[in-house]
């Protein structure tokens, strides 16, 4: 078997010809937009904590595992906890 190092090509580009292709509005920094950025993950990080302490309680309820049955609830507990 080949290594990985074999198996994938380097690219004859230098680095240097790669940023020349980039466009120099990529390279400005703006730390409005980082610490924006930095919010938006963080309320998104919350909301999915938040909403994953309601799995177990949820799949764990008696009407749930008489609609889904007891495998199915369970199967749906573990499907969700997979997302």
């Amino acid at each position: 078997m080949a290594s990985f190092a074999t198996i994938i090509n380097a690219s004859s580009r230098s680095l240097k010809e790669i940023r020349a292709a980039i466009p120099a509005r990529f390279f400005v920094r703006d730390t409005t937009r980082g610490l924006m950025y930095l919010a938006r993950d963080l309320l998104l990080a919350a909301a999915a904590w938040s909403l994953a302490t309601y799995i177990d309680p949820f799949f764990r309820q008696r009407y749930i595992a008489e609609i889904l049955s007891p495998i199915g609830a369970e199967a749906a507990r573990w499907v969700s906890w997979g997302v």
